[in-house]
């Protein structure tokens, strides 16, 4: 009786071992997926202002834009994959009191995990330019270029 005891303890044992390796592996298996999974689906911006020029300016992979005026500059970087990049001249119409676009300055269809400098002035009053641009789902997006306290980062956004 005591060795019938003995080898069903043994291989009931046995057995929790083999399910819990087997259930420690999936689980790593599906975690690695996961984030395989995310990382193509979710892209990120973040956008960061400079009062002097950004190391990324002298990476040749970096896309410069010159914006309306000069002094200060604007980081945008992309990870992931963004669409319909635009850069955007504002205007002030006083009698409807609100800003208004004027004009497209700079647009760029896709962009897959990039950076791009824009060269322009941080006002802290009316702002003269914004960024609009689209995740790849479509989902509408934009930053309006204005000084908006001592950040280093402006804005990260995690994009749907």
């Amino acid at each position: 009786m005591k060795r019938f005891l003995l080898n069903t303890l043994l291989k009931t044992l046995f057995l929790l071992i083999i399910l819990l390796v087997s259930g420690c592996t999936s689980t790593q298996y599906y975690e690695s997926n996961q984030n395989e999974i995310n990382k193509d689906t979710i892209s990120k911006v973040i956008i960061k202002r400079y009062y002097s020029e950004p190391a990324s300016i002298t990476d040749e992979n970096t896309i410069i834009l010159e914006g309306l005026s000069e002094g200060e500059f604007i980081e945008f970087v992309i990870e992931g994959e963004i669409v319909n990049f635009q850069h955007v001249r504002l205007m002030w119409k006083e009698n409807q009191s609100n800003l208004e676009e004027v004009e497209v300055l700079n647009r760029i269809d896709k962009l897959d995990n990039q950076t791009i400098v824009i060269k322009t002035y941080i006002p802290e009053g009316i702002p003269l330019e914004k960024i609009k641009w689209q995740s790849i789902s479509g989902k509408n997006y934009e930053f309006v270029i204005v000084e908006d306290g001592e950040k280093e980062i402006l804005r990260e956004i995690i994009m749907d």
